[in-house]
């Protein structure tokens, strides 16, 4: 109808976006990756400020690749022994 309202509803539009993306979807994002919530929110921030919206969504997938690998370097596996036919 008229402009001024156009823009009310675009700049709710904006806001509401920024709120979801660097707010709500890592909170949830982090809940199912089991990433600490301080740490999907700065993987958020970094990967926008970094690659821009485009980063803030992959930050949190990056996050959590970063994680399993650091958890993963200093575990130590036992070597298990075989007698040759299959068996343990």
């Amino acid at each position: 109808d008229s402009p001024l309202k156009a823009l009310f509803v675009l700049g709710f539009i904006v806001v509401y976006q920024q709120i979801e993306n660097f707010l709500i979807a890592p909170k949830i994002t982090a809940q199912k990756m089991q990433l600490h919530a301080g740490v999907a929110f700065a993987s958020a921030i970094i990967g926008g400020a970094v690659l821009g919206p485009t980063g803030a969504i992959l930050g949190l997938p990056a996050a959590a690749v970063i994680q399993g690998i650091l958890s993963s370097v200093g575990e130590r596996y036992e070597v298990v022994e075989s007698d040759g036919d299959g068996a343990e």
